[in-house]
């Protein structure tokens, strides 16, 4: 059967038309998820059609589900994605350094302003609430890092220090440690470091270290309160675990 005339499409424009009716069923479907969104926030919402969502605004006329569905399948979880390096983004097919861009500058956006909530002087006078404060500080660090927080009398934060990192363990010097409580007028500290294994259990390592940390701020009038291992949103309590010998 021959089409008429009035129905003929060169090539050319055959493409434009058929790009016009994808970006028409495109912009239909994004703006049903867009009204999903202010009406209800996330609720209901999958991992992958979250980062559908967000590369909206990064690709603006191609569909983004299927690239959000790569990107979960690579990274296994939506904090998987928020996690990676731009360069990490790209090498999923479709990605483009807009797209990673945006997804960074989003994850990123948000790990300031959880930082932004611990202020100087915040009280932190529990092992639990030391813990909270670690795990922010932590919550993208991919390999093992050691950090000490510094508390006044009143158990009231000062700040909070990275003091080494490694890729399956981490060493620091025990001199950059006191002069860091030193400069911060600290009269009690917190120690943590992470497991990003994710198992949340001292080794005999950590234990000896503790023991040598806590004698040297001891001889120095600084109490050292506790040591947290941190593992995701978990953690332990070494002197809950009574591995503190005081």
């Amino acid at each position: 059967m021959k089409n008429s005339g009035a129905e003929r499409k060169e090539p050319a424009a055959l493409e434009a038309w058929s790009s016009e009716k994808a970006s028409g069923s495109h912009a239909g479907h994004r703006k049903r998820k867009r009204e999903q969104f202010l009406k209800a926030g996330l609720n209901g919402f999958a991992p992958d059609e979250v980062l559908e969502m967000l590369l909206f605004y990064a690709i603006p006329r191609r569909d983004t589900h299927e690239l959000a569905r790569g990107l979960i399948e690579q990274f296994h979880s939506l904090d998987g994605v928020f996690q990676a390096r731009p360069e990490e983004l790209m090498r999923v097919p479709g990605m483009g350094e807009s797209a990673a861009i945006l997804l960074t500058l989003a994850s990123r956006a948000v790990w300031n302003s959880r930082l932004e909530r611990i202020k100087r002087g915040t009280l932190v006078d529990t092992s639990s609430k030391a813990a909270d404060l670690f795990m922010h500080f932590l919550w993208r660090e991919r390999h093992e890092m050691a950090m000490v927080m510094t508390l006044d009398q009143e158990r009231r934060f000062l700040a909070c220090h990275a003091l080494g990192t490694g890729v399956n363990n981490v060493s620091f010097r025990f001199d950059d440690l006191m002069e860091m409580v030193s400069r911060d007028g600290a009269a009690a500290v917190y120690l943590a470091h992470n497991h990003p294994s994710g198992v949340a259990v001292p080794s005999q390592q950590d234990v000896n270290t503790t023991q040598r940390i806590y004698a040297a701020l001891r001889a120095v009038n600084v109490e050292l309160l506790d040591h947290l291992v941190i593992a995701e949103e978990d953690y332990t309590s070494m002197d809950v675990s009574n591995l503190i010998l005081r």
